[in-house]
């Protein structure tokens, strides 16, 4: 977010923290529009976590997203100035966070083995990917068969994905297990785009 609001300050010609303050200026406005607008765009952040980053409630973030949208489709001017931001943006390579959902019941060890296969060939082949597995924290100091300590293992993972900061959840296993079908549906509720590489299922390697 912080490098999106620099490159927006820059071709605004306006100090970065003249973003953060109650100017009524037309150009500082406008440049927070577009600001959001880009952030919300490139990083699929919520309006929840853009708003707690300028001190702004969800829907002032909605508001301003919604507003820069129709002004860069209606402004000429506005949408060339999108134009040259979108350009450096797209020189910047973002890394994307990748969620890696795979069954851990069963054979505890033996997942867990595959799982960091998985993290260990996504580094080393994956130049811009970085792979994400907060859930092994709980699977070692947590009991799955406690129903409360599953809870806040589920609660745990709900907070991660709708944080902002994952761009794809990656289905991984020889089945979809009762956890990972609950990260499926966590992912999609918070429009989080899931891939499958599951061999046995008949979505494998499709975008949902």
């Amino acid at each position: 977010m912080i490098e999106i609001t620099r490159i927006v300050c820059e071709m605004f010609n306006i100090k970065y923290l003249d973003m953060f303050t109650e100017s009524r200026k037309r150009n500082i406005i406008q440049a927070k529009q577009i600001a959001v607008y880009f952030i919300r765009k490139e990083l699929l952040l919520t309006t929840t976590v853009i708003g707690d980053f300028f001190n702004r409630d969800h829907s002032t973030i909605t508001y301003n997203y919604t507003t820069a949208k129709n002004h860069i489709e209606t402004n000429v001017s506005l949408r060339f100035k999108a134009n040259k931001i979108q350009e450096v943006i797209n020189d910047l390579n973002f890394d994307k966070i990748v969620y890696v959902a795979h069954p851990v019941s069963g054979d505890v060890k033996g997942n867990i083995e595959k799982i960091l296969a998985i993290v260990r060939e996504i580094n080393l082949t994956e130049k811009n990917v970085v792979p994400f597995v907060p859930y092994l924290a709980d699977v070692m100091a947590m009991n799955d068969d406690e129903p409360e300590e599953r809870r806040k293992g589920i609660s745990n993972n709900i907070c991660y994905l709708q944080s902002g900061i994952v761009k794809e959840l990656r289905v991984y296993g020889d089945f979809i297990s009762k956890g990972v079908a609950e990260e499926i549906a966590i992912a999609r509720q918070y429009k989080i785009p899931v891939v499958y590489f599951n061999p046995k299922s008949t979505q494998n390697g499709n975008l949902t």
